[in-house]
């Protein structure tokens, strides 16, 4: 057999386009307070905090590897609501600032320093900004709207269930947070020397979302009302509320406020 060797070498050039996104850290002085909800404390670990969590290369277009474009990546992302649930039901959640107008008040100083359920602490935000204490509950309890289960229609909890799940679940959002952990290098660290690394091409590959900060941010409204009924009659006293005390950030105004606030999930595996 005889063979030709054509010693005459030539280059080939093809650019590979990455799309990669850093992960954007929050201005946490932003925001009036920042519910801290330790995930690892419930005895959950960062991947248990979805249902299914994975990316395939796109079924559309298998040809197409150079854009992580909504064509090019299939996204499987949701929360596990059974595991959420827990997190927002339980006494997981601390509450902080990074506001110095709000930690430089005396009403910053009367919030509980330990882990209490989520809807004990927006009560506690909300006795903040109407009457300057967090200790100044009895006025404004309500079980219904405080503390209802998830299957209450409209109740506070069942929004911010349904408001965290609406989010994860937006297609371009899913696509951000892919982009985001390309941009954290978290893909070589799992195909790295690993003989059971991702494959993506013809299978899902799972996210590692072991420990990782999720931070959601999200507002408050409030709207004063005079509830105050007697025996038929309405005693309404509440122009003396209509302005709250200056307790650092947003201030009830008029009867009515928009907090902000970061629901932040952390984990440390």
């Amino acid at each position: 057999m005889s063979t030709f060797f054509i010693n005459s070498p030539f280059t080939v050039t093809q650019n590979a386009s990455l799309y990669a996104q850093n992960g954007l850290t929050a201005t946490t002085s932003s925001y009036d307070y920042i519910l801290n909800i330790n995930v690892t404390a419930a005895g959950f670990s960062g991947n248990q905090l979805f249902s299914y969590a994975n990316y395939q290369q796109g079924l559309l277009n298998n040809g197409i590897v150079n854009t992580n474009s909504l064509n090019n990546v299939a996204l499987n992302l949701a929360f596990n609501n059974t595991v959420l649930n827990t997190f927002l039901l339980g006494n997981y959640t601390n509450i902080t600032s990074a506001n110095s107008n709000v930690t430089n008040t005396f009403a910053y100083n009367t919030l509980n320093s330990g882990n209490q359920k989520l809807s004990s602490r927006i009560l506690e935000i909300v006795a903040t900004k109407i009457f300057g204490s967090a200790k100044a509950q009895a006025a404004i309890y309500n079980e219904t709207d405080f503390y209802a289960p998830f299957t209450v229609p409209n109740s506070m909890l069942n929004q911010i269930q349904n408001g965290l799940n609406n989010v994860i679940q937006n297609t371009q959002m899913q696509l951000n947070i892919f982009n985001i952990y390309v941009g954290l290098d978290r893909i070589e660290t799992q195909t790295t020397n690993n003989v059971n690394s991702t494959i993506d091409v013809n299978q899902p590959a799972n996210f590692n979302f072991q420990n990782t900060i999720w931070d959601f941010p999200i507002f408050l409204q409030v709207n004063l009302f005079d509830a105050s009924v007697v025996n038929g009659t309405t005693y309404s006293n509440l122009a003396l509320l209509n302005n709250g005390p200056n307790v650092g950030g947003v201030q009830l105004a008029n009867g009515s406020m928009n907090i902000p606030l970061l629901v932040r999930f952390y984990t440390t595996n």
